[in-house]
Formats: structure tokens, sequence, C-alpha cells
């Protein structure tokens, strides 16, 4: 898959930063931690081409302001890569 080895590099480090963090810093985070694993976990057996300027970070604040989209299984996942993807291009 295209741009996964950069997905995959900025999944390790968001890990690593998280680690860092106290009990109650990791605990407040939770909900973004669950995004980054769910949205990693998926994308890792995908054979999506994903667009070159795409980060995990990006496609988390997308998340954030789309309150119909969900993270909680692999369709609600696809369907915020698809329409991640669109927004990139303009529709």
């Amino acid at each position: 898959m295209k741009n996964f080895k950069k997905i995959e590099k900025e999944y390790k480090d968001f890990r690593n930063e998280v680690l860092l963090l106290s009990k109650e810093e990791i605990y407040n985070k939770s909900f973004e931690i669950n995004f980054y694993i769910n949205i990693y976990e998926y994308l890792e057996f995908q054979e999506y081409n994903l667009p070159k300027k795409m980060t995990l970070l990006d496609l988390f604040e997308f998340y954030k302001k789309k309150e119909h989209l969900n993270s909680s299984n692999y369709e609600d996942l696809e369907l915020l890569i698809y329409e991640y993807k669109n927004s990139l291009e303009g529709r």
C-alpha cells in the first residue's frame, strides 16, 4: 500500500509519545488513542492507495469535525477514509 510506511512511522511515534505520559494524561487522551489504534489496524490490512499528504493526525481532525462518522468498525473506517479522500479532492 502506498504511503503506509509514513503512516506506520506516525503511529509508532504517537504510541511512543503516549507511553511517556502520566496515567491521567493517557486516560484523558483515550478517545484519540482508540482512534489511532483502530485506524492503524484497519489500514495495516487494506489495499488503499492513501493520499500522499494524509496523516493520522489529519484524519483524526477530520473525523472529529464529522459528527455522522464513527470509527468503531471497518465499515465505518472505510466510509471515513472515503469521505476524507473526497474532501482532499474538493468534492
